[in-house]
């Protein structure tokens, strides 16, 4: 049965002057547990109208699981209104807690109140397919790819989960893995509707790079419907700046580029658009930038220096190589720099390539 939850009036005026317009006869309600396949449940908020006249009733839900209507919206003196209460436990797992903001409005002023509800939510058992919501060939996975922010002495140690519903018994066996990658247990053989997990670290000190990386680990199996599976691990790495003092932070470099986006003018197609960022350091110590990506090979980039001194500029060289390219372009370059404001700055080249006249 559905059991009302605990609901505390918590009132507050413009003005201390203010009295209390409304009083909540029930000040505790409790809908205890619910279970989400129990769907919508539903409870009642009874208060009184203490003004000396009548007064508007409005109200809203911090959560669209939350619904609030009114009995009547419009109370007389001693009059008794009702919240009517709904909350919807759909995929909500464990405690929550939601907000009733009320309005009072008497004269044209208006007094707010708050009503807090909250409860918690027992959750329905989920299917395999909930679960392991991807597929390759016959093998389901929770997912098949990881992605974290790393420092260039990360090491990390994380799981993949995946499930057999193929009729047979699957193996795994390892063949090849990135140098970053070291798997630490891998379910040997996986029983028809059975469980496995794949266990790895990752060392982005073996990695040895900056910025956006990316790796994959095949995995080879005896399914006979897609026998080599992937599994996926990418993330940014950049400094450590968590671990820099605080005099590190205050004397830290700053990078300023002369312009984040070039726009240039119409082109035709195999003609070079050329142009150049002007970066500088307007920070109080070196500044070094780590590494520089194109989004496409069609782009080539050269820094004139990696490391500035505070004050100090260099100029980026662009050519972005329009070949084979029509219509509206954009081309981005990634900066990783040791910047602790901004560690990753992305300029882009946008513009039109016109078609060859023949």
């Amino acid at each position: 049965m559905k059991k009302i939850l605990s609901i505390v009036c918590m009132f507050a005026f413009y003005t201390s002057i203010f009295a209390q317009k409304c009083n909540f006869i029930n000040q505790e309600y409790d809908f205890s547990t619910i279970k989400e396949e129990q769907g919508v449940v539903n409870g009642v908020v009874k208060f009184v109208n203490k003004s000396k006249k009548a007064f508007v009733v409005s109200a809203k839900s911090d959560s669209k699981k939350l619904r609030v209507l009114f009995s009547r919206d419009i109370l007389n003196k001693k009059d008794t209104g009702m919240l009517n209460i709904t909350y919807d436990p759909k995929d909500v797992v464990g405690d929550f807690r939601q907000t009733i903001s009320l309005v009072v409005n008497e004269n044209g002023k208006e007094y707010p109140y708050q009503v807090s509800v909250k409860g918690f939510v027992q959750p329905r058992q989920r299917s395999v397919v909930e679960i392991y919501k991807m597929k390759e060939g016959n093998l389901r996975y929770e997912t098949n790819s990881k992605m974290f922010t790393m420092t260039p002495n990360s090491l990390i140690k994380d799981t993949f989960r995946f499930y057999n519903e193929w009729s047979q018994t699957m193996t795994f066996e390892i063949k090849e893995l990135p140098s970053a990658v070291t798997v630490l247990y891998i379910t040997p053989e996986l029983l028809p509707q059975g469980e496995g997990i794949l266990v790895f670290e990752y060392n982005a000190k073996l990695k040895n790079d900056w910025g956006t990386v990316w790796d994959r680990l095949a995995i080879y199996t005896n399914d006979t419907e897609r026998g080599k599976k992937s599994f996926y691990i990418t993330g940014n790495i950049y400094d450590d700046f968590a671990s820099w003092a605080p005099q590190q932070k205050a004397n830290a470099p700053e990078l300023v580029v002369s312009e984040e986006e070039y726009a240039f003018s119409p082109v035709t197609e195999g003609e070079n658009v050329v142009h150049t960022f002007v970066i500088t350091n307007e920070g109080k110590s070196t500044l070094y930038l780590r590494k520089i990506r194109q989004s496409c090979s069609c782009t080539f980039v050269q820094p004139d220096k990696h490391e500035l001194e505070p004050g100090e500029s260099t100029n980026l060289q662009t050519t972005f190589r329009t070949f084979n390219k029509s219509g509206h372009q954009m081309r981005t370059i990634d900066i990783i720099s040791n910047d602790p404001d901004r560690p990753k700055i992305t300029l882009k080249i946008v513009g039109q390539i016109n078609p060859k006249q023949n």
